[in-house]
């Protein structure tokens, strides 16, 4: 593996490592939060539950997105669209909002996740295939 390759895949590794780390944190201490707020066991479950309906909902419109428009206006629309839902989740939370409110905003959440999902390995790939690096997908995202 030549050094731009090994470039490539030591900031592939950290970001990725940032955002898994990041995710950990963030659903590790959700269910908690979420009973904090008022809801039922089977209501956070289910709060969690809508978040993932709505990244399997929209995971191939985001990634259309992506592919038409771009990576750039993907990551951007996923950066305005975690914002908002975040501060909608929290603001939730200081309203004791019912538990239609926290579903609806859980599968916001989840678009704003997609848009991120789409872009980001494509845009590794195009960089480990690139005509600076000969290495296999596998090799750059840390295989052997």
């Amino acid at each position: 593996m030549n050094a731009a390759a090994r470039k490539i895949q030591r900031i592939y590794l950290t970001l990725t490592l940032g955002n898994t780390l990041a995710a950990s944190f963030i659903w590790g201490i959700n269910t908690l939060f979420l009973l904090d707020a008022g809801l039922s066991n089977l209501e956070a479950f289910a709060a969690n539950a809508f978040f993932t309906a709505g990244m399997v909902l929209f995971e191939v419109p985001t990634g259309v997105i992506a592919d038409g428009w771009g990576r750039r206006v993907s990551f951007l629309l996923g950066t305005v669209t975690l914002a908002a839902s975040t501060y909608l989740y929290y603001l939730l939370w200081q309203l004791s909002a019912p538990f239609w409110a926290w579903a609806v905003v859980s599968v916001l959440l989840g678009l704003g996740f997609t848009f991120f999902s789409g872009p980001w390995r494509p845009g590794w790939w195009m960089r480990c295939v690139s005509p600076a690096t000969t290495v296999s997908w596998r090799q750059c995202s840390g295989g052997h």
